[in-house]
């Protein structure tokens, strides 16, 4: 595959985690994903680790599945 062509598919996914130890949940996290184009990418927020396991699953399903 040529770089353009992979460019012309890109997405991407950013995932930061931080601690906040006087907090009922002391881990936050902040992923921030999408196309590689002028498209707003979603964010979510969460305390849960599952949700953010889920969150990466579901994004990453989308991108293998894309034409």
């Amino acid at each position: 595959m040529s770089e353009m062509a992979a460019t012309e598919h890109s997405d991407v996914l950013v995932i930061k985690v931080w601690r906040e130890p006087d907090s009922e949940h002391p881990i936050r996290a902040r992923l921030t994903y999408g196309p590689v184009t002028d498209e707003a990418p979603t964010t979510v927020v969460t305390t849960d680790p599952g949700e953010v396991l889920d969150t990466m699953r579901h994004w990453l399903t989308d991108v293998s599945t894309v034409d």
